[in-house]
């Protein structure tokens, strides 16, 4: 298997193939060896790929973020074959980004030798084999009698913990600043919603609604102030394009004075120069 280069889409391949057809790798251990052999050691791009500390340029692109994606299509699709939840694939894109671990800088293995990355940082999989409770599928079944997994891609879903985690709608945000506030926990907020038949008039009732009111406000004067700022950033903008037209007309006109002291200067010297020749 061998794409242009062998370091992007040859290893999404591979490495999926491994994933499907061997046990071993659908394990917490295994998964990490599955990315430091397959990624890692055989020099995918990280670096560039990711540009993570540099602007993106024309070789940037998110391969790995492909493949682990495509890892949780496959835990989504045999939920009882993996050892690992998506916890664990969702702190690897975490800290790819991170930069707090020295497993996915640089290009090549080579060149984190080269930096001693190895004794400098910490590895990720010393990381994540230190806290594999926190990984762990509770409905994981290691002797599965399926060994190889066929995809339905026709089954292919949004990963909405990883790319929609941090969006709410703004009730939702409104309700849990307000519970944050009032010092109230998840638990007890939801054993509150049960037991409230009716909605009751009373001191926390209006506590609430005052403290929604006031969140609304904040969020709308945030708003405001941000179209102040642009409209601010406008004028600005629109005062440089003037200043910058009128040094410009200026440079010009002093260009011409130029022009014009020099044709002067000329034309006194051509007199000069006739008045001698005639004396």
């Amino acid at each position: 298997v061998h794409c242009s280069d062998g370091w992007d889409r040859t290893t999404q391949m591979v490495s999926l193939s491994q994933l499907l057809l061997d046990s071993h790798y659908r394990t917490i251990t295994g998964f990490c060896e599955l990315i430091e052999k397959d990624w890692c050691s055989f020099g995918h791009k990280f670096k560039e790929r990711v540009a993570i500390g540099y602007p993106p340029d024309e070789q940037y692109s998110p391969i790995f973020l492909q493949f682990i994606d495509c890892v949780y299509q496959c835990t989504h699709q045999y939920p009882n074959s993996f050892e690992f939840n998506e916890n664990l694939l969702i702190s690897i894109i975490d800290n790819l980004y991170s930069n707090i671990f020295g497993t996915f800088l640089f290009n090549s293995a080579q060149e984190r030798e080269n930096f001693e990355t190895f004794t400098k940082t910490e590895s990720l999989w010393t990381w994540v084999l230190a806290n594999q409770e926190n990984f762990k599928n509770q409905n994981y079944i290691a002797d599965s009698i399926q060994n190889i997994l066929t995809i339905n891609v026709k089954s292919i879903t949004f990963w909405k913990n990883l790319y929609a985690r941090y969006y709410q709608p703004w009730t939702q945000i409104i309700d849990q600043e307000i519970d944050h506030i009032l010092g109230r926990s998840t638990q007890e907020c939801k054993e509150e919603e049960e037991l409230e038949v009716e909605a009751e008039v009373d001191e926390d009732s209006l506590l609430r609604s005052e403290l929604k009111r006031y969140i609304l406000e904040n969020i709308k004067l945030k708003e405001k102030m941000k179209e102040l700022t642009q409209n601010f950033n406008s004028e600005i903008e629109k005062k440089n394009s003037e200043i910058e037209l009128l040094k410009k007309e200026n440079e010009t006109l002093r260009s011409k004075e130029t022009i014009y002291k020099n044709q002067q200067s000329q034309e006194i010297l051509n007199n000069n120069q006739e008045t001698v020749q005639e004396t």
